[in-house]
C-alpha cells in the first residue's frame, strides 16, 4: 500500500525509485510469509533471510513464470537505484509496476485469502486532464536516455525475455468504446473532417470469438496431449488456469474478466472457449518438471 500511495503523490520526482524499492520489499515477505507456514526455514546462520531474487526461482515457488519474471525486472530497476543515481526514471517502467500491483494483490489472495485483497482500497489513480491520442503514443517514448535503455537491456537479459511474456510481466491495455456526447468525449473519431485541427486515425477489426478462441475444454487437453505427448487431464486444465490467472472461477461477478490472449467468455451460453496461444503455453509448460508441479500444487 505505500509503494503505491508514494507512487501516486503527484509532485514527487522519486516515485519510481521508491516503488521499486517499497514492491520488493512487499514481494519478500509475502513469499516469506508463505514459506513460514510451510515450515521451510528462512535464515541461515548468520541470520539472512530468503532473498526474493532466490525464492521465485525456487522449483517450489507459487508464483506463475511471468509474475516471477516481473518481479526480477522490478528488482534490476530497484538495483540500479540503490547503486547509481539517476536523472529520472523513464515511464517505460509504468507498465511493469501496473502488472506488478495487479499480481500482489492476486498473490495475496489466492495464497492468503480474498478478504486480502487491496483492490478496494487502492482502486483507482486519479489525473486532473485528459490525455490526447499523441500523449498516449507518446508515453513510452519519454526518458528513453542512454541510462534507461542500459537498464532496459539489464531486464530484459535477467528475466530472459523472449516476447512471449503476458500480462503478469508487462501491463496491456485493449481499449473498449462508450458512445457519449462529443463535449465529454476523451477521443473524438471524425470521417476525415476537413474542418479539423487535427485527425487521428484508427482502425478496427472485429474478430469473431470463434476464430480467436476455437478450442473447447475438452479439444484443449487432447491437443495439449497430442503436442507435448505427456499426460494431460480435464484437472489438469482447470488447475493451470486458475494458477495462470486465464479467466475467473465459477460465480464471479464478472465472468469475462479473461486473460484474452488465451480465453474468452461467451455470455450465450454461459461458457468459455480457448486460443491456440493457450495450448502452446501449456504444451510447453507441462514439459518443464518445475511448472507441471505448479500446475499440480493448485488445488481446488
Amino acid at each position: 500500500m505505500l509503494a503505491v500511495q508514494v507512487f501516486n503523490l503527484p509532485a514527487l520526482l522519486f516515485k519510481s525509485e521508491l516503488f521499486a524499492m517499497l514492491s520488493n520489499v512487499a514481494w519478500t515477505y509475502l513469499l516469506h510469509e508463505f514459506y513460514d507456514r510451510r515450515g521451510v526455514k528462512l535464515e541461515d546462520k548468520n541470520g539472512n533471510t530468503l532473498l526474493l531474487s532466490h525464492m521465485v526461482k525456487r522449483s517450489d515457488c507459487p508464483l506463475a513464470k511471468d509474475v516471477c519474471k516481473n518481479i526480477l525486472a522490478i528488482k534490476v530497476i530497484r538495483d540500479n537505484t540503490e547503486h547509481r543515481v539517476l536523472s529520472s526514471f523513464g515511464r517505460s517502467f509504468y507498465t511493469l509496476f501496473q502488472a506488478n500491483c495487479l499480481n500482489f494483490d492476486e498473490a495475496i489472495c489466492a495464497l492468503f485469502g480474498p478478504e486480502m485483497s487491496l483492490g478496494i482500497t487502492l482502486s483507482y489513480a486519479l489525473q486532473f486532464s485528459r490525455m490526447a491520442t499523441d500523449q498516449l503514443a507518446q508515453i513510452q517514448k519519454y526518458d528513453l536516455n542512454g541510462e534507461i535503455n542500459a537498464i532496459n537491456a539489464q531486464i530484459k537479459a535477467a528475466v530472459e525475455a523472449d516476447g512471449t511474456e503476458g500480462m503478469q510481466y508487462q501491463f496491456k491495455v485493449a481499449y473498449s468504446f462508450e458512445k457519449v456526447a462529443k463535449g465529454d468525449a476523451n477521443i473524438v473519431f471524425t470521417n476525415n473532417n476537413p474542418h479539423g485541427t487535427k485527425r487521428q486515425e484508427v482502425v478496427v477489426q472485429r474478430v469473431a470469438a470463434d476464430e480467436q478462441w476455437p478450442h473447447k475444454p475438452k479439444a484443449v487437453v487432447k491437443a495439449v496431449q497430442a503436442t507435448s505427448g505427456r499426460p494431460f487431464s480435464t484437472h489438469n486444465h482447470t488447475q493451470a488456469w486458475r494458477l495462470y490467472a486465464v479467466r475467473p472461477k465459477a460465480g464471479a461477478v464478472d465472468p469475462s474478466s479473461c486473460n484474452k490472449r488465451y480465453c474468452t467468455y461467451h455470455p450465450a451460453h454461459g461458457d468459455y472457449t480457448y486460443s491456440q496461444d493457450w495450448i502452446d503455453k501449456l504444451a510447453a509448460a507441462i514439459q518443464v518438471e518445475s511448472d507441471m508441479a505448479a500446475i499440480k500444487a493448485i488445488k481446488l
